[in-house]
């Protein structure tokens, strides 16, 4: 059990295991996460842009970048900053936004408006 007496789906998933490659333990990491992954992604994408094959391209995207360079996204995994369960939904908010050519609105930068260039 997790903080405020919820389930951790992540609590059996051995982080050294996961960030060493070991099949086994990410197989387990990816059967934990998918659901939780898929409900952000289908919160973070606009109504008109949430097709079956949008969700599971942002789904499968989030899942690719975090074993992408020998697991380097997920290496910088803070467990004293967050969860893993916090932490994976914020990568996956920004990764279903990214899909649509929107950064998440926390993203240092980030403008809605568009310039138009004068010549």
């Amino acid at each position: 059990m997790a903080k405020g007496g919820h389930i951790d789906p992540f609590g059996k998933v051995a982080l050294p295991a996961l960030l060493s490659g070991h099949k086994p333990t990410w197989d387990a990491f990816v059967r934990a996460a998918v659901p939780l992954v898929m409900a952000v992604v289908h919160r973070a994408l606009p109504c008109h842009r949430r097709s079956e094959e949008a969700v599971a391209e942002a789904v499968q995207k989030v899942f690719v970048d975090l074993s992408a360079n020998d697991f380097r996204l997920l290496k910088n995994f803070d467990p004293a900053r967050a969860s893993l369960s916090t932490w994976l939904a914020v990568i996956s908010w920004s990764r279903a936004r990214a899909t649509i050519g929107q950064p998440a609105p926390w993203v240092e930068g980030h403008s809605t408006l568009k310039t138009q260039s004068r010549d």
